[in-house]
C-alpha cells in the first residue's frame, strides 16, 4: 500500500497546484482500503475550509476537494521599506519581457491523501492559504479525527465509531451517529444527535463561545458534568442534580495559585456514562431522541 499512497498523494498535489483559472473544478478520488471488512479510520487536518463526512454502504473512501476560488489571495503583509538600490541596466529589460502579457496569479494549492492499514489521511500544505472544502464518503463503520483551523463548519452524518471533531473557528454538527464523540471548537455551536452511545468511553463537548446541543437515546444512563459560567443547563430527562466545586492548584517559582470553578453534576436515568460539557458563553441542552 505504500506505493499506492505515495502515488495518490503526488497525483492530488499536482492536480490542485494548477493555475488559478482551473481551481474552481473539484477533484474526486476513490481510495481503496487495505481490508474493507474492517472499519476505516479517517484523519483530516486542513488549514482553511469546511469538512463534510457522510457514511454510506460502500467499501471505499471517496474524497472530493473543492477549492474555493475567491479570485484573490490573502492580502500581502506590508513589508518594511528597503534602502534604494542603484538601478541596474537589465531592470528595464526585465520589465519589457512582461509587456503585452496577461497576469495569472500562481494560486496553486497542494493537497494530499494517503492510505495505510485502513487509515486514510488528508492534509493540506501549511504554506498555502487558499480555502479547500472537503466532501467525503466513508463506510458507515468508521472512526473520524477531523480538524479545520477555520473558515468552515465540520458536518458529520451516519457514522458508527469514535468521532474526534475539532474546529478552531466554526460550528460542529453530527447527526445519526453512534459510538463516542469528542467535540471542541473555539467559536461556534456544537450540535450532536446520537442514535446509540458506547457506555464504556466518556464523551466531551467544549466551546468558548456557543451553545452545546446533545440528543441522546431516552434510555441513556449518564453523569453530566456541566461548566457554563455564562449560561445554563436545559434537559427533558428525569435527573438528580448536585452542585460541585473543582479546585486546581498551581505552584511554580513565582508562588501559588488556586482556581475554583463551580460545576453542575446531573445524573440522568440513575447515572452511568460520563459526559463533560464546557462553554464559557452559551447554554447546554441535553435532549431525549424522538
Amino acid at each position: 500500500m505504500k506505493k499506492n499512497s505515495i502515488a495518490l498523494a503526488l497525483f492530488l498535489a499536482v492536480a490542485l497546484t494548477t493555475p488559478a483559472v482551473a481551481q474552481s473544478q473539484p477533484e474526486t478520488v476513490s481510495v481503496k482500503l487495505t481490508d474493507p471488512s474492517k472499519p476505516a479510520h479517517l484523519s483530516i487536518h486542513i488549514i482553511q475550509g469546511a469538512i463534510e463526512v457522510e457514511g454510506y454502504n460502500g467499501q471505499e473512501v471517496i474524497v472530493q476537494a473543492i477549492p474555493e476560488d475567491d479570485g484573490d489571495m490573502r492580502p500581502e503583509r506590508p513589508m518594511p521599506p528597503k534602502a534604494p538600490k542603484a538601478p541596474r541596466a537589465e531592470d528595464d529589460e526585465t520589465m519589457d519581457r512582461r509587456a503585452g502579457l496577461t497576469k495569472i496569479s500562481g494560486g496553486g494549492r497542494s493537497f494530499s491523501v494517503s492510505e495505510s492499514d485502513n487509515e486514510v489521511r488528508v492534509r493540506t500544505n501549511v504554506m498555502h492559504s487558499t480555502e479547500i472544502s472537503l466532501k467525503i464518503k466513508v463506510p458507515v463503520r468508521s472512526s473520524l479525527k477531523l480538524q479545520t483551523m477555520g473558515d468552515g463548519d465540520v458536518v458529520v452524518d451516519n457514522i458508527e465509531g469514535e468521532l474526534e471533531l475539532g474546529n478552531a473557528d466554526g460550528s460542529i454538527k453530527a447527526t445519526r451517529v453512534a459510538g463516542t464523540v469528542l467535540a471542541q471548537t473555539l467559536d461556534g455551536d456544537i450540535v450532536v444527535e446520537m442514535k446509540k452511545v458506547d457506555a464504556s468511553k466518556p464523551m466531551s463537548f467544549s466551546t468558548m463561545d456557543g451553545d452545546i446541543d446533545l440528543t441522546l437515546p431516552s434510555s441513556t444512563k449518564a453523569n453530566l458534568k456541566v461548566s457554563t459560567p455564562g449560561g445554563d443547563l436545559y434537559t427533558d430527562f428525569d435527573f438528580d442534580v448536585d452542585q460541585t466545586t473543582e479546585r486546581n492548584n498551581e505552584s511554580d517559582e513565582d508562588g501559588f495559585k488556586m482556581t475554583i470553578m463551580s460545576k453542575v453534576l446531573a445524573r440522568i436515568n440513575g447515572g452511568g456514562l460520563e459526559i463533560n460539557f464546557k462553554t464559557y458563553d452559551g447554554d447546554v441542552m441535553v435532549r431525549k431522541a424522538n
